[in-house]
C-alpha cells in the first residue's frame, strides 16, 4: 500500500466516524463518504444585560440565545466533486437561507463562508454557517416558551411591592392586568382578539411606568435645593423640621426611580417578545 493510499484510507475512515449519525444535508447538497465531517459543533452563548449596582449587587436580564456559527471541513470526492463545490459556493453567494440537517438536528442557516481547493480529488473544503433559527423547536413549545417568558418578565418587572404610595397610585394594577392578558388563550397568535388585548395591556403597563417615572423625576428635580436649604438651616440654628416632608418625598422618589427603571426594562422586553409572535 502506498503512502497516498494510506492517507486516503485515513481520510475515508475519518468520514466514517461521523457516518454513523446518518447523512448531512445542506440545502440541495447531501454529504457522504469523505465529504462527511468527523464532527459538527453546536452550542453558543446567552445574550445578557448586566447592570452593576453600588455594593456589588447586579441585575441580570437574560435576553436571548446566541448560537455560534456551525462549521466543519471535509473532502469532496467522486466525479461530481467539482460540481458540488460550485453548488456550495453558489449557495454562499446567493445569501439565501437553507436547511442544515443531520441526526436529530435541523437549522435554518446562511452559508457565511465556503472555500475549496480545486484539484485532483479528493478536494479539501471548509464551510461555515450562521444560524438563523433552530428548526427542532416545536411551534407549540415556542409559543408556550414565549408566554412563559413574557409573563415572567411582567412578574419580575412588577415593582408594586417596593414603590411609594404616589408611584403605586400611578402604576396601579396595570402590570398585573398585562400578565393576565398575556396568559389568555391565543395571546401570542397575531391577529387574534386575545393578542390585540395582550399588546394593548402591556402597552398600558409601559405607559403607566413612564408616567410614574416622570413623576419621580419631578420630585427629584428640587432635591439639590432641599439639601442646600437644609444645610444652611442647620448651620444657622434654624428649625429644620419644615424641610422634612420635602426631603422624605425626595428620598422615596430616589428608591422609586431605581425600581421603575428596572421595571421598564422588563416591560420593554415583554413588548418586543409579543411583536415577535407568529400568526
Amino acid at each position: 500500500m502506498t503512502a497516498n493510499s494510506d492517507i486516503l484510507s485515513a481520510i475515508a475512515a475519518t468520514g466514517q466516524l461521523f457516518a454513523g449519525y446518518g447523512t448531512v444535508t445542506l440545502g440541495p447538497v447531501q454529504f457522504s463518504g469523505m465529504s462527511l465531517p468527523a464532527s459538527i459543533p453546536i452550542g453558543g452563548g446567552q445574550l445578557m444585560s448586566v447592570q452593576k449596582l453600588p455594593g456589588g449587587a447586579r441585575i441580570i436580564d437574560v435576553m436571548a440565545q446566541d448560537d455560534d456559527d456551525i462549521g466543519w471541513a471535509g473532502y469532496l470526492d467522486g466525479q461530481f466533486a467539482t460540481e458540488t463545490a460550485r453548488v456550495l459556493d453558489k449557495i454562499r453567494r446567493s445569501g439565501q437561507a437553507v436547511t442544515l440537517a443531520w441526526d436529530v438536528f435541523s437549522y435554518q442557516v446562511l452559508v457565511c463562508k465556503f472555500s475549496c481547493q480545486i484539484r485532483h480529488t479528493p478536494m479539501p473544503y471548509r464551510i461555515c454557517c450562521t444560524v438563523i433559527a433552530d428548526n427542532t423547536l416545536v411551534a407549540g413549545t415556542t409559543a408556550v416558551n414565549m408566554v412563559l417568558q413574557v409573563t415572567a418578565d411582567l412578574s419580575d418587572g412588577n415593582p408594586m411591592a417596593t414603590l411609594g404610595a404616589v408611584s403605586q397610585g400611578i402604576v396601579g394594577s396595570s402590570i398585573a392586568n398585562a400578565g393576565a392578558a398575556v396568559s389568555a388563550t391565543n395571546a401570542t397568535t397575531v391577529g387574534s382578539v386575545a393578542y390585540t388585548a395582550a399588546v394593548s395591556a402591556v402597552n398600558v403597563a409601559a405607559t403607566s411606568l413612564q408616567a410614574a417615572t416622570m413623576m419621580t423625576d419631578d420630585t427629584l428635580a428640587p432635591l439639590g435645593a432641599y439639601l442646600s436649604s437644609l444645610t444652611r438651616a442647620a448651620s444657622t440654628g434654624l428649625d429644620i423640621f419644615g424641610f422634612s416632608s420635602s426631603l422624605n418625598n425626595a428620598l422615596e422618589a430616589c428608591g422609586d426611580a431605581a425600581n421603575l427603571s428596572a421595571a421598564q426594562g422588563y416591560i420593554i422586553r415583554a413588548q418586543q417578545n409579543l411583536l415577535r409572535a407568529s400568526a
